[in-house]
């Protein structure tokens, strides 16, 4: 068998390979144009990331539970608002606090605060309850 004739079947071979290949991209391409937009735009529940740096000793005495109060109190006037809203999400955080929180001035720590607060406010409510009998809180 010639050499040459090997060579001339796999060209001819690569040229039709790369015809069908090139193809079924243009195919793919059309068909799958919006799932591949909608997938570079970002999703809603993702917030914007900080202009700086978060100071992370900040936010992880903002979320322990075990930071002592003193500690939390100086984290209410922290000028990141993240750092204040994680505060709002301590279970160690005094009511009192709290409330200053959600009177914040910046929307987000606000809202969480608010949040929260009717979480706080919805269990203080069902525990005081009358209506609770023993046998239903597992006494």
């Amino acid at each position: 068998m010639d050499p040459n004739k090997k060579n001339v079947v796999q060209s001819l071979f690569a040229i039709v390979l790369k015809v069908i290949l090139s193809f079924a991209y243009l195919c793919m391409k059309a068909f799958s144009r919006d799932s591949y937009h909608s997938l570079l735009t970002e999703p809603k529940h993702l917030e914007k990331p900080p202009d700086r740096p978060i100071d992370s000793l900040a936010l992880f005495e903002a979320l322990d539970p075990e930071t002592p109060v003193k500690r939390l109190n100086r984290i209410l006037d922290h000028e990141d608002h993240y750092i204040r809203r994680a505060l709002a999400r301590n279970p160690s955080l005094p009511v009192e606090n709290l409330q200053m929180l959600v009177s914040d001035n910046h929307p987000e720590v606000s809202q969480e605060a608010t949040r929260i607060m009717n979480l706080v406010n919805k269990l203080h409510k069902n525990i005081k309850d009358p209506n609770i009998s023993k046998k239903s809180i597992g006494r």
